[in-house]
């Protein structure tokens, strides 16, 4: 295991405290109307783009679409909305299950 190897870790950043912090921001609820079924969270940075509420089911829309094309088994996608070209990761949230992070094409 790792912890046996590397010991406990240091520190941990859940994605839970993220979205509190206000570094993610949920819109899983806004995503559900688009068909996700995963947690949909996006960077603040991005969420600073998004001008006018259409903005972010702007963003969701286009990201099915691109989900839709993409090939089976990627974990991330990058795509162009609002005029920004966005970056999409599927991964492991806090309880192991997937969830779907959108974020600027530089951001991690």
């Amino acid at each position: 295991m790792t912890h046996e190897l590397f010991g406990e870790p240091i520190y941990s950043y859940s994605r839970a405290q993220a979205i509190a912090d206000g570094v993610l921001i949920d819109i899983t609820e806004q995503a559900k109307q688009h068909r996700f079924v995963y947690p949909v969270a996006m960077t603040s940075a991005l969420w600073e783009r998004c001008e006018d509420p259409d903005d972010v089911g702007h963003v969701l829309a286009q990201l099915h679409l691109e989900i839709r094309k993409a090939a089976h088994g990627t974990d991330q996608l990058k795509f162009v909305a609002l005029g920004f070209t966005l970056k999409s990761v599927v991964g492991p949230g806090d309880c192991s299950k997937p969830v779907i992070t959108l974020m600027l094409e530089h951001e991690d």
